[in-house]
């Protein structure tokens, strides 16, 4: 019998690799951005009422770039009641729509947290490209 990838598993492999890659990269990026990005001030313009079983909320920010155009990202907080409030966002000059809150913490998290998803995904795809007999 012929050795090989099944072909249920080949396209499977392939997506987990791709989702793989990708998380792989924004984990990479987060602590780059962090480092080289540019810095501005945002305002905290949203937070949603709802609090996620680790006591987390979504937020949304709006800052103007270097260029004059105003962007706008989004984080999760744990803090209650930031509507309105500043905060230092990091931001890739080229394209100011790659943001972030500019914190250490959150980038190192974020990074290690996409790195590792990305590594997994990676692991896991290999295991569907095995041979199948």
């Amino acid at each position: 019998m012929k050795r090989g990838i099944s072909k249920r598993s080949g396209p499977v492999a392939l997506l987990l690799a791709a989702a793989g890659c990708l998380c792989l990269a924004q984990g990479i990026s987060k602590p780059l951005l962090w480092f080289w990005g540019e810095r501005a001030t945002a305002v905290i313009s949203y937070q949603e009422n709802t609090v996620s079983s680790r006591g987390a909320t979504w937020i949304r920010y709006r800052f103007t770039a270097q260029d004059g155009t105003p962007h706008t990202g989004t984080a999760m907080t744990s803090a209650k009641g930031v509507s309105g409030v500043a905060v230092k966002v990091a931001y890739l000059g080229l394209y100011p729509d790659l943001n972030m809150p500019a914190y250490g913490s959150y980038a190192g998290l974020l990074g290690i947290v996409w790195s590792g998803t990305g590594l997994v995904l990676l692991g896991i795809s290999r295991v569907f490209r095995r041979p199948c007999c």
